[in-house]
């Protein structure tokens, strides 16, 4: 009943059997949403004119309206990026972007789930969530993995 009422059409809680299908439809779904919350969405196979990722990339940004809405807020603070890795079989890469709020918790403000381990996408990363918010970012303090592709 609550499946015919929310018009939701999964079975067994996905969308399809097939991972890559399922996020794609769940992307679609989003990208059809009143704001959209996928800034960027590059498949394996796809090319993007925009940016120089290869054919068997994958990348998905994701920043919904409050997060934007917090990273605007707070990110003139402290701005911290986190990278998770080894969480799934397909080798993902999870990033986090946080901005630390007025009770000092930190507060993601956007996410990237990419193949790619370097700075280019991490460059990407940050170029699609400025053009989202403009200039209005500046923070005082920036924290990162201790690695060089954030830098």
């Amino acid at each position: 009943m609550l499946k015919r009422s929310f018009k939701i059409d999964m079975q067994e809680g996905v969308r399809n059997k097939d991972d890559a299908t399922s996020v794609h439809l769940c992307i679609e779904e989003l990208q059809r949403s009143e704001f959209n919350s996928v800034l960027l969405y590059k498949r394996e196979g796809d090319i993007l004119e925009s940016f120089p990722l290869e054919e068997n990339d994958f990348c998905l940004i994701i920043m919904s309206q409050y997060q934007q809405h917090m990273l605007v807020k707070y990110g003139n603070n402290i701005i911290a990026v986190d990278g998770t890795y080894g969480l799934n079989n397909y080798d993902f890469k999870l990033t986090t972007l946080m901005v630390v709020d007025n009770f000092n918790e930190g507060f993601p403000g956007a996410f990237m789930f990419t193949n790619r381990k370097d700075t280019l996408i991490h460059q990407i990363f940050f170029e699609v969530i400025e053009s989202k918010v403009g200039n209005k970012i500046s923070p005082n303090i920036f924290m990162s993995d201790i690695t060089g592709v954030f830098y």
